[in-house]
């Protein structure tokens, strides 16, 4: 959020499929606790580690506030 801020002027998030994984496996971390899956906090924390990465790499090479990115994937 701040890089998009400084970079842009202006508040950008965006929405990748990684981050879109991440909320998800967040949203299901008292599901895991109940459960009592210890693995899964890990298997969260990688996939929202690796959804800020890739947040982080695509705004720092996006020359432009475009939400309409073409992403290979």
């Amino acid at each position: 959020i701040i890089i998009g801020s400084i970079k842009f002027r202006k508040l950008t998030m965006l929405h990748t499929i990684a981050n879109k994984l991440a909320g998800l496996l967040i949203y299901c971390i008292p599901l895991f606790i109940w459960l009592n899956v210890d693995k899964a906090i890990w298997v969260v924390i990688a996939v929202a580690l690796f959804a800020s990465i890739q947040e982080l790499i695509i705004l720092l090479r996006t020359p432009k506030n475009n939400i309409d990115l073409n992403l290979p994937y």
